[in-house]
């Protein structure tokens, strides 16, 4: 009697426990299916939700993307009305002393961004440049970007050993990457000619060749630069005559006395170039450099005597 009851309560609890199973199979199948209208239901929540508030899509990028080329297209129209002309960088970056209200536009990579600018390395030198603009680009544009940008050159600063740093004004980029490149060329437009040549502040900022250095130098009067030494400190000068005397001085500097056609003496200091043949007493020579002002020296009689002091740079001997 003991054993049946003991084995109908053994099938009782595995009854209860298969019913248990398909119970939780059931909630399962339940929670996991979904009926076509709910479905439905969920795909218009999705697109409600994307969906701005006065009915335009929330398209992120490609809504930006889409209002940047429009922008594009309008500064390049202003660029084109405007008038501006292409400048190279290293164009811009030399001649920049001669270019203060000019309009132009160059094509360069971007190195950075400040408060309310594009920064570009226009040529040698450590220090950038900037393009001074209302629109902060460091939101849609990147470091490295190759962009074409108007603007008006405003100012300079000349960090010596470190280079030029240009101030543009009124900037806007107008293309950007393969666009940009579109629009660099070789040269600068002829329209700039005027303004692509050396003076004096252009030759204290950068280098300049032999050619250009040259042809800024002037001839200046003996007695006026006597009666007024300051007015002429730092004038680039050229004085043709003929070498009196040479005096060696420290780490391989020299002092020449040169004698021009009136008997007027000028002392010019100078150092040769590696390799370069040294000048005697009796050679005529052209002396170019910048004039400092006048100095004293001491004749073998002990009489103090003072003359145009010239810094050369180069100097030509003439044929006899």
């Amino acid at each position: 009697m003991k054993r049946k009851q003991i084995v109908n309560t053994a099938v009782a609890g595995a009854l209860i426990a298969s019913f248990a199973l398909m119970s939780i199979a059931s909630s399962s199948s339940s929670s996991r299916d979904t009926s076509p209208d709910e479905t439905q239901e969920t795909e218009a929540s999705s697109v409600e939700d994307s969906v701005e508030p006065d009915g335009s899509e929330n398209s992120g990028t490609i809504a930006t993307d889409e209002s940047f080329t429009d922008t594009m297209a309008e500064n390049a129209k202003a660029m084109k009305d405007g008038k501006y002309l292409f400048i190279t960088p290293a164009d811009l970056q030399k001649f920049c002393y001669n270019l203060s209200g000019v309009k132009i536009y160059t094509v360069g990579e971007i190195s950075d961004f400040s408060d309310d600018a594009v920064q570009m390395s226009l040529g040698e030198g450590f220090m950038m440049s900037s393009f001074h603009t209302k629109t902060d680009y460091s939101n849609t544009l990147n470091k490295g970007d190759t962009v074409a940008i108007f603007g008006e050159v405003n100012k300079q600063t000349d960090y010596i050993i470190f280079g030029t740093s240009v101030d543009i004004i009124d900037c806007n980029v107008f293309a950007v990457g393969k666009d940009a490149d579109e629009y660099n060329k070789e040269k600068s437009d002829k329209g700039l000619s005027e303004y692509l040549v050396v003076t004096e502040a252009v030759a204290n900022a950068t280098e300049v060749t032999e050619k250009e250095y040259k042809s800024i130098c002037k001839t200046y009067k003996y007695k006026k630069i006597l009666r007024d030494p300051d007015k002429y400190k730092g004038k680039y000068t050229v004085v043709s005559g003929k070498i009196s005397q040479i005096i060696e001085g420290w780490f391989g500097s020299y002092t020449i006395y040169v004698v021009d056609k009136n008997n007027n003496k000028w002392e010019c200091s100078y150092t040769y170039a590696e390799g370069e043949s040294h000048f005697l007493e009796g050679d005529k020579v052209k002396v170019y450099g910048t004039c400092n002002g006048t100095s004293t020296s001491t004749t073998l009689l002990g009489k103090q005597v003072s003359m145009p002091d010239i810094s050369a740079k180069y100097i030509d001997k003439k044929k006899k």
